[in-house]
């Protein structure tokens, strides 16, 4: 609950919540504009953090043969009234904020910001991150950057789908920590 808005929703709180735990994630990428998607894969551990106000998510994959992490925290900021997602990884100092609306069917975020392209120079750029809930088991993130005509091209997308647990908790048919996640049980 945000103590400086006390009358948000309770289905934000719940949004985020259903979308900790294990993540396997396939990636398409493309490193210049105009060149076709490549393939890729991470895992993603993804935890409510600051009392289940934030949704703190851990990205583990390999760049160009070496070890590859993203850290990505995101939120809903009651002050603002909008979505937003902090990003930073393990191949530059730099970092991506980003801020945004949810859909009236609440199935899409949408998310706009800066930040500095590497491949030209540290220019600064704008992105578009779109956050679709496919399901409870499934979603999809897409960075979005414009083209030099003006266009916007898919730079990053990100599709995930929940790891389910090797043990099973009786009528719980997920994993664990996302259970708990959800029905916001407290230990």
């Amino acid at each position: 609950l945000n103590r400086y808005r006390p009358d948000l929703p309770a289905w934000l709180d719940a949004l985020l919540a259903k979308y900790a735990g294990e993540w396997k994630v396939a990636v398409k990428f493309r490193m210049a504009e105009g060149q076709p998607m490549a393939d890729g894969e991470a895992d993603c551990r993804a935890e409510m953090v600051f009392d289940g106000r934030f949704l703190k998510k851990s990205y583990k994959s390999e760049m160009m043969g070496q070890p590859f992490f993203v850290e990505e925290v995101m939120g809903f900021d009651g002050l603002r009234g909008q979505f937003f997602e902090f990003t930073t990884e393990s191949v530059s100092t730099s970092y991506m904020m980003v801020s945004g609306r949810i859909s009236a069917d609440k199935k899409e975020v949408r998310m706009y910001g800066q930040q500095p392209d590497p491949m030209q120079g540290g220019k600064m750029v704008m992105m578009k991150i779109v956050y679709r809930f496919v399901s409870d088991d499934e979603y999809v993130v897409e960075w979005w950057e414009p083209t030099k005509d003006g266009k916007e091209e898919m730079a990053v997308q990100l599709t995930h789908t929940r790891k389910k647990a090797a043990v099973s908790y009786g009528l719980w048919h997920t994993s664990f920590p996302y259970e708990i996640a959800r029905r916001r049980i407290r230990w």
